[in-house]
């Protein structure tokens, strides 16, 4: 199936910002997650500072998957979407690991199953607790302006305490429900604030704005962006194993 190249993200964006609120009402939480990989993008604040302002656009991708988690907001196979959910447990494991729980993907995961066992067998409410799956979202970017970043895509994986979050209170607010489509999109500027929790420190968006691209982009960027669906298949290569509470 084609993908509509000339997608409108604005209604389905509207229906995000309001399912996003919904769901932080009951009380989604943040994950701690990183990829190696050159072409992976990431958030290092510097040492003599507290915020960092950085320019990025976030660039679409065609859905493959029919268990996709947004597919009740746009995300159907065979149409543009601009972000892949994953959820994750952390501290699994004698290694201390963060995994990718499988229901990610519509299947079982082992680690839920452990996690229902655990509450009939009236355990420990901190262990049971321990288990709960945390959430993140992974877009496909282009990095602006930036010395460190080549203008080419990257992937960007970050936890929606850290970045989502904040984003859809700001495309609310700014009414920017289209800023990832190709043909009118917007650069976003993000200023990131270091932050405190749970014993680490971390960048946090604290404002995003939405900029007039100096260009938009010809679909013949959808060849050069990663399947964000097929993530499945970079998590079984170890490629997401390390720890990291941004």
């Amino acid at each position: 199936m084609a993908a509509n190249k000339k997608t409108s993200f604005k209604d389905k964006i509207k229906s995000q910002v309001e399912h996003h609120k919904e769901q932080q009402s009951k009380g989604f939480g943040y994950l701690n997650l990183s990829k190696k990989d050159n072409d992976f993008y990431s958030i290092d604040m510097p040492k003599k500072t507290d915020t960092l302002k950085v320019q990025f656009d976030i660039i679409p991708y065609v859905v493959t998957d029919p268990k996709h988690p947004d597919r009740e907001l746009g995300a159907e196979v065979g149409e543009l979407w601009y972000r892949r959910p994953i959820k994750v447990h952390k501290h699994i494991g004698i290694d201390d690991e963060t995994v990718i729980c499988l229901t990610t993907f519509g299947k079982k995961c082992p680690v839920c199953e452990y996690q229902k066992e655990l509450q009939q067998r009236k355990a420990d409410k901190d262990d049971i607790k321990a288990l709960n799956v945390s959430y993140r979202s992974v877009f496909n970017i282009v990095p602006k302006n930036d010395k460190d970043y080549e203008e080419t895509p990257h992937i960007f994986d970050v936890s929606d305490f850290c970045f989502f979050d904040p984003l859809m209170v700001d495309v609310e607010e700014l009414n920017e429900y289209n800023f990832p489509a190709l043909e009118d999109g917007k650069t976003l500027s993000v200023r990131f604030k270091k932050t405190t929790g749970n014993g680490f420190t971390f960048p946090k968006a604290e404002r995003v704005s939405f900029l007039k691209r100096k260009e938009q982009y010809d679909e013949s960027i959808l060849d050069d962006v990663v399947c964000l669906d097929e993530c499945e298949g970079l998590l079984e290569e170890g490629l997401v194993i390390h720890v990291r509470p941004f």
